[in-house]
């Protein structure tokens, strides 16, 4: 949560002039940060005994999703925008996807 508050408090940074291209890296760099961000809170909230922790994680990767975009929306040159906080929600259910995906191949090696 730090590294992604970090990066949201610089100044806006572009890869390339091309809006396309830069688009496009910035949203799957926000898909995958919330992922992992996902996976994070998943594993910690198993760890403290939940017995279904993903619906806690998913609140979790949504809410800082959520209040990301009201730093940003706080930084100059910075716009906060209800669209990315979609996307880092996005990001969240794909990190649920993965991590029940490798819980299905995990079962799968165990027979």
């Amino acid at each position: 949560m730090t590294f992604i508050f970090v990066l949201s408090h610089r100044e806006k940074v572009a890869f390339t002039d091309n809006y396309t291209v830069s688009f496009s890296i910035f949203k799957t760099l926000h898909l995958v940060e919330y992922a992992i961000l996902y996976l994070l809170w998943w594993r910690t909230l198993k760890l403290m005994g939940l017995k279904s922790p993903y619906l806690m994680a998913l609140f979790f990767t949504f809410a800082y999703g959520l209040s990301d975009e009201l730093h940003q929306s706080l930084i100059t040159g910075r716009e906060g925008k209800l669209f990315d906080a979609y996307v880092d929600g996005l990001g969240g259910i794909l990190g649920w996807v993965i991590q029940k995906k490798v819980k299905l191949c995990q079962k799968c090696l165990n027979y």
